[in-house]
């Protein structure tokens, strides 16, 4: 984990993309939930990711994928209604948008 969250760091400083920006944060945030212990790293992200209302970029993919990562860390710190809140969302972005990888999740 310490080799993907070095190399999506330095992914994150270098890039300008915002769309790349959105694939980097969301896949950082998961190696952050993974870990288990980076809480105050996984919450500065968290607070860039907010897919509701001003998320970057205008892929339903990574919106979706935004939607997700919240409702994992969401699940797991036991806030559960807010969980279902973010999960179904992205189920149904995943089923409007035809995202079979996501509704397979």
């Amino acid at each position: 984990m310490d080799n993907a969250e070095a190399q999506f760091t330095t992914a994150l400083r270098l890039t300008t993309h915002q769309e790349l920006w959105a694939f980097i944060v969301t896949n950082l945030a998961s190696v952050y939930i993974r870990e288990g212990n980076r809480h105050q790293e996984l919450y500065s992200l968290l607070e860039r990711i907010n897919p509701d209302h001003n998320f970057p970029v205008s892929s339903h993919c990574l919106r979706a994928a935004a939607f997700y990562i919240r409702g994992l860390f969401s699940f797991f710190q036991g806030r559960y209604n807010e969980a279902k809140r973010f999960l179904r969302e992205t189920l149904k972005m995943s089923n409007a948008e035809d995202l079979n990888r996501l509704t397979a999740c």
